[in-house]
């Protein structure tokens, strides 16, 4: 005597009657969705960026196996957890790349007004500026950015040139081993004066930039006694 088998409830999305996801149009666009979603949020932190190349190839891997896992998952999901996270990962991946590249166009046009100019500020690190000023004291510590008007090449000899009320008083050359679009470096306390600094290469002239240094307080109350 052989017993009826009673019919088990599909495991898959219950979006025709008996359908595997195979054979379910939407389970399928879900799927491509969810991967699709995750590589849009792997781009948009890359744009975010700037990211070193090993790190850029190693977040390429890891979104790649997020979108195969999440896209797999969605496919095989049923509703209505895995189609809500499904909707909101295309709604955060939309909105996140939409401002990874407005934050990259914004980007460009401050490199544009910037382009050839040197920067000064009170601190600093790599092309970073901190305290953005055109004024120091004598006794305080100078950083300076230049933006370069283009990138320099490997092997090209830069110059870097300081003047101080129009007279050199500064002047270094030295060979690139890498390809740079900006340069940071910090100066020690100057005298007080009115200093241009210039890149160069060759001839050409990649960012100038201008900054005054004014006695420090000490020096400021002494010339004062003096002149009284």
């Amino acid at each position: 005597m052989s017993r009826r088998r009673t019919r088990a409830a599909p495991d898959w999305p219950d979006h025709r009657d008996d359908a595997p996801p195979s054979d379910d149009p939407r389970s399928l666009r879900r799927g491509l969705l969810a991967g699709a979603s995750v590589m849009l949020l792997t781009v948009a932190l890359l744009l975010a960026g700037p990211w070193s190349t090993q790190a850029g190839g190693t977040l390429l891997a890891l979104g790649w196996i997020a979108a195969v896992g999440f896209g797999a998952l969605a496919y095989r999901g049923r509703p209505p957890v895995v189609l809500t996270l499904t909707k909101l990962s295309v709604v955060l991946a939309l909105v996140s790349l939409a401002l990874a590249l407005f934050l990259l166009f914004v980007g460009v046009q401050v490199r544009e007004v910037l382009s050839g100019t040197v920067l000064f500020g009170s601190g600093g690190e790599g092309c970073t500026l901190e305290g953005d000023a055109e004024t120091f004291a004598a006794d305080q510590s100078i950083y300076q950015v230049a933006h370069l008007s283009r990138p320099v090449e490997a092997g090209e000899v830069v110059t870097l040139t300081m003047r101080l009320d129009g007279a050199l008083v500064a002047e270094g050359s030295n060979p690139t081993e890498f390809a740079f679009d900006c340069l940071g470096t910090p100066l020690e306390p100057l005298d007080p004066g009115a200093y241009t600094v210039a890149v160069e290469v060759g001839s050409e002239v990649l960012a100038v930039g201008s900054f005054e240094v004014t006695p420090s307080s000490g020096e400021a109350r002494i010339l004062a006694i003096h002149h009284a």
